[in-house]
């Protein structure tokens, strides 16, 4: 079973911006686009920074656990299935 793509520039606004060089320049047009999905202004910056390097760390996580091994004979999309490989999009 295929999943669908992800939002973003790769339907209809890539083929057009591959096609005609168009750029994104502007903050909101790399929002539209979904290739960012937040914006910080220049001047917000420093404060950003020291908001962030005075915020605590989080707890680490501990590492998941190893799926178990596939089973003898499977085939090579089962096993790639057993290891989490995302098949690919539509």
């Amino acid at each position: 079973m295929h999943q669908p793509c992800p939002p973003g520039p790769a339907g209809a606004l890539g083929l057009y911006l591959a096609l005609t060089g168009a750029r994104l320049t502007s903050p909101a047009d790399l929002l539209h686009a979904r290739l960012a999905t937040h914006y910080v202004p220049r001047a917000a910056l420093p404060r950003l920074r020291a908001a962030l390097a005075a915020a605590p760390l989080p707890a680490p996580r501990r590492a998941p656990q190893a799926p178990a091994p596939a089973a003898a004979g499977a085939s090579g999309s089962a096993r790639g299935a057993a290891l989490g490989a995302a098949p690919p999009c539509e």
